[in-house]
C-alpha cells in the first residue's frame, strides 16, 4: 500500500474552532477532555474565527457494513486506534464508522469577523470553473498533525484525484488573497478514518506494510464505491456555507452570515 511519507493531516482542528461573540459564529466552552489531544495550530485569541474548506462525504447505508468491515479489521491490529468521533450512544464497536466524513481543501485558519464575507465571495468567484466528478478511495495511508500529537489512518483519494488537487489550487488562490496560510505544496487528498494519540506514524506504517485480514471483497467494494464531488463547503465558526455547488446558481441558496 502506498503510504505518505512526509504530510500533515489538518483533521485534528476540524471540530475545535476558536471562540466569537458575534452572533451566528459563538461556540459553546468545551470541556478540556472533550478536546482528546487535538491542538491548534494558531494561538487562540479572541474574535477569531477557525475557518477551514472541505468536501463533505457521506456514507450511504449500503457502504457502511463494508466500511465498518475494513476499520474493525483495523483496529483488530491496533486497539489503540479510535474513531474520529466515538458516539457514547453506541458500543465502541458499533460506532467506528461516522456519518460523513471530510477530504481537506483548506488548512485550518483563523480570521476577523469583518474577513468573513470577503473570503467568502472570494472562493465563491475562484471555484466557479470548478465542474462535478466522481471520486473514488484508494489505498490506506497515514499522517500525523502538525504538533505530531496525533497520528491518522486515511483512505486517499484516487479517482479524481488531479480535479480535487485543481480545486485545492483554486482555493489557495483565495486564500492567498487574503493573506491566510496556503496549503501543503503538494496534496494528498484523504479523508482520515481512525486516529491515535501520539507520534506513531512508523509503527502505522509498518502495520500496513504487514498482512491485515480484511476481506478482500469488502476491500474490493470499498475501491470501487464512487461519490461525487458537487458541494464544497467552508466552516468559520460553528457556520457553514456552501461556496460551491453543481446546481447551485444564485446567490440565495448559499448559508446567510446573520
Amino acid at each position: 500500500m502506498e503510504l505518505v511519507q512526509d504530510y500533515t493531516s489538518d483533521d485534528d482542528e476540524k471540530e475545535d474552532p476558536t471562540v466569537g461573540q458575534v452572533e451566528g459564529f459563538d461556540e459553546q466552552s468545551r470541556r478540556a477532555n472533550d478536546h482528546q489531544g487535538r491542538l491548534r495550530s494558531f494561538s487562540h485569541q479572541e474574535g477569531n474565527y477557525a475557518t477551514h474548506v472541505y468536501v463533505s462525504v457521506s456514507i450511504p447505508s449500503n457502504m457502511t457494513a463494508i466500511l465498518h468491515t475494513v476499520l474493525a479489521a483495523l483496529k483488530r491490529r491496533e486497539p489503540l486506534l479510535q474513531p474520529l468521533e466515538a458516539s457514547a450512544a453506541l458500543p465502541r464497536e458499533e460506532s467506528l464508522v461516522q456519518p460523513s466524513y471530510h477530504v481537506s481543501l483548506s488548512r485550518v485558519v483563523p480570521i476577523r469577523y469583518h474577513e468573513i464575507e470577503p473570503l467568502l465571495l472570494s472562493l465563491k468567484e475562484y471555484l466557479t470553473p470548478t465542474k462535478r466528478t466522481d471520486l473514488s478511495f484508494g489505498d490506506l495511508e497515514v499522517f500525523e498533525n502538525d504538533d505530531h500529537t496525533r497520528t491518522f489512518l486515511a483512505l486517499g483519494i484516487a479517482k479524481g484525484r488531479n480535479e480535487v488537487c485543481k480545486v485545492i489550487r483554486r482555493v489557495d488562490k483565495a486564500f492567498r488573497d487574503h493573506g491566510l496560510r496556503l496549503f501543503h505544496s503538494q496534496p494528498r487528498p484523504h479523508a482520515s478514518m481512525l486516529w491515535m494519540l501520539g507520534s506513531t506514524r512508523g509503527s502505522l506504517e509498518a502495520m500496513l506494510h504487514e498482512e491485515v485480514s480484511v476481506s478482500k471483497q469488502a476491500w474490493e467494494e470499498l475501491k470501487m464505491w464512487t461519490f461525487p464531488l458537487e458541494t464544497i463547503s467552508c466552516k468559520i465558526g460553528q457556520r457553514v456555507t456552501t461556496v460551491w455547488h453543481n446546481r447551485l446558481l444564485e446567490p440565495r441558496n448559499h448559508a446567510q452570515l446573520s
